[in-house]
């Protein structure tokens, strides 16, 4: 069942049996059912861990025990899930702002260490839209009170600030592309915009 919910689920369980890891699939299932799911688990837990019979050979002990270690990390897992599911919820619903879900995700992906791959996937997707979402609103602000200031300046005659936050926009743009070539490895593009740089503060 661990095997099927993700291959950091199964391989936390059998780290706990003292076995080697194995490759897993994903499982699925809509916040209800992984509420009771949840609540079963913590149950059959606590049940196990609080059995006791008569056991001279420890084969029941042993058995208790590997249904505990189960049943503990299906509850850590299921707490994952849910939390993941909750996050996501709320940032496709408005509930929560591009800035919160990019901090809160970023939280999430560092602590949610039971997730599968898909679930992984959902959640750096939607942390990678969040901070795109905070880019273009900050570039459209930061252009609005640019334009504004310019046409107050043109109209007051204040030509040398226009031409000062002119350069700084370049400026800006240009380190921004020379950051990108950079991490993309394109070193032709990174001469040429070193280039751009050097030309623009002559400006």
């Amino acid at each position: 069942e661990l095997e099927g919910m993700s291959g950091a689920a199964h391989d936390a369980f059998l780290s706990m049996q003292g076995v080697g890891s194995v490759d897993t699939e994903a499982t699925q299932g809509d916040l209800a059912d992984l509420k009771n799911e949840l609540q079963g688990a913590k149950e059959e837990a606590q049940q196990l861990s609080q059995a006791v019979s008569f056991d001279p050979t420890g084969i029941t002990r042993w058995m208790n025990e590997t249904g505990t270690n189960a049943a503990y990390v299906k509850a850590q897992f299921l707490e994952q899930k849910i939390a993941l599911e909750e996050l996501l919820a709320s940032y496709a619903s408005g509930e929560i702002s591009a800035r919160q879900m990019a901090r809160a995700g970023q939280n999430a992906a560092d602590s949610m260490t039971l997730l599968n791959e898909q679930d992984l996937d959902r959640l750096n997707s939607s942390i990678e839209q969040a901070k795109s979402g905070m880019e273009s609103l900050n570039d459209s602000a930061r252009s609005t009170l640019d334009n504004l200031q310019n046409e107050l300046d043109q109209l007051q005659g204040k030509n040398e600030q226009i031409e000062k936050r002119q350069f700084e926009n370049r400026q800006r743009e240009l380190e921004a592309q020379l950051d990108e070539a950079k991490t993309g490895g394109d070193a032709e593009s990174v001469q040429s915009l070193q280039q751009a740089l050097s030309l623009n503060r002559k400006f």
